[in-house]
């Protein structure tokens, strides 16, 4: 195994691997795994594959001793679609070099980084096992009180940490251009901001949502709405964003919590990621106001608050004092939240990808009451003007259940 090195600087700085090295990848599976992970594990003995997302193999390798690392490689394709939609493997390089900078900037939230091999494009990592997925968990109804406050200060110490407010010119621009990440930016442009608004082929409607996802499409205020979200996702590279931070990519325990999987991220802008949080918390919120879990529906909205108060802290802590526009930064990434908070609840109902918030209520019509909720908080946020505070964005997020 090749660990590549990272340089203090930028924390981004793994070398290219050459061109051949795509002639060299072959997928892992459970024993080639266990031989490839013995420079880090070196009692190793069997493995297992545990991956269940859309874009991975995912492997938890034990040695005899019970102590486990996990290795993730990149796939050349799409997994929850096939070899019919190709990927880049270079976004493993992007993801190792990810949880380097993200462990350095905003440490104790991430899994550490062991080792990255550029020709299997396969990074070894800290084994997550005493964790659980953050969204599993508010499925199950079971509360973890620091959870949302540690996704809020992960947001704001990345956001600040790597924004031209704090970065200096020199690393700011070479961070730009090693995170550069077209592939899997074009996915979320295409997911995310196109394909519900088109009858796309990726779609995912349920019969009894046809005449919704129609609406959506004819309504031409939404689609301009948007469209205008995908030109500022394009171009706006405020800061080093995870690109794809929801609560499937939080690991959660009573001892602390873990952000995963960073292969979508870039240099983007900010409201994209709090606005993911945020849109993903209206859902849980909504699906369980809908089943008549009231109380723990409370619950999640105090998570809300939770994750959004510990990012504004951070970024206070944070704000350089010879610039006078906090206030206005704030209420700007407020606003800029609730869009993309918006289209990420849109798409989750209609687009490729649904979540197990909504599809795992049992009853039909309630699980209809709460896709159509979701729908038109969703519209709501997308198309709202200036937002002057979190419950502004929370009140046209779930007013609608």
């Amino acid at each position: 195994m090749a660990v590549e090195p990272i340089p203090s600087a930028t924390g981004l700085g793994s070398s290219l691997p050459p061109a051949s090295a795509r002639e060299r990848y072959e997928p892992l599976d459970s024993r080639s795994v266990v031989e490839f992970v013995r420079p880090v594990l070196p009692a190793a003995w069997r493995a297992e594959e545990i991956g269940d997302g859309n874009l991975n193999l995912i492997f938890r390798v034990f040695d005899e001793h019970d102590r486990t690392v996990i290795v993730k490689q990149a796939l050349p394709y799409l997994r929850i679609v096939g070899d019919s939609w190709p990927l880049t493997l270079e976004r493993a390089r992007i993801e190792g070099d990810a949880l380097a900078l993200q462990d350095r900037l905003a440490p104790g939230l991430v899994p550490r980084l062991l080792g990255y091999d550029a020709d299997r494009k396969a990074i070894v990592m800290e084994d997550l096992r005493s964790f659980e997925v953050w969204r599993t968990e508010l499925n199950a109804q079971r509360a973890y009180p620091r959870a949302a406050a540690d996704v809020g200060r992960f947001c704001g110490q990345m956001f600040m940490r790597t924004s031209n407010l704090l970065c200096p010119p020199e690393e700011w621009k070479g961070l730009l251009a090693r995170s550069v990440n077209p592939e899997l930016c074009a996915i979320t442009e295409d997911l995310v901001f196109t394909a519900p608004y088109v009858d796309a082929p990726s779609n995912d409607v349920e019969a009894h949502l046809t005449a919704e996802a129609e609406a959506l499409r004819n309504d031409r205020e939404l689609v301009e709405a948007a469209a205008a979200l995908r030109h500022q996702f394009r171009t706006r590279a405020e800061a080093f964003i995870h690109g794809d931070l929801h609560t499937g990519s939080v690991m959660v325990s009573t001892s602390g919590t873990r952000m995963i999987d960073p292969e979508f991220a870039f240099m983007g802008p900010m409201g994209f990621d709090s606005g993911a949080v945020l849109g993903n918390l209206a859902m849980a919120f909504i699906a369980h106001w809908a089943q008549g879990h009231e109380p723990f529906a409370a619950t999640v909205a105090r998570d809300a608050r939770a994750f959004w108060d510990a990012l504004a802290g951070s970024i206070a802590e944070l704000w350089p004092a010879d610039e006078p526009w906090r206030d206005r930064f704030i209420a700007n990434l407020v606003t800029d939240s609730a869009h993309y908070a918006g289209a990420k609840m849109i798409r989750r109902i209609v687009g490729l990808a649904h979540v197990s918030d909504i599809t795992g209520i049992g009853d039909p019509s309630v699980r209809r009451r709460a896709q159509a909720a979701v729908l038109r908080g969703g519209r709501a946020l997308v198309c709202a003007p200036e937002i002057a505070d979190l419950a502004g964005l929370w009140k046209l997020a779930v007013e609608a259940v």
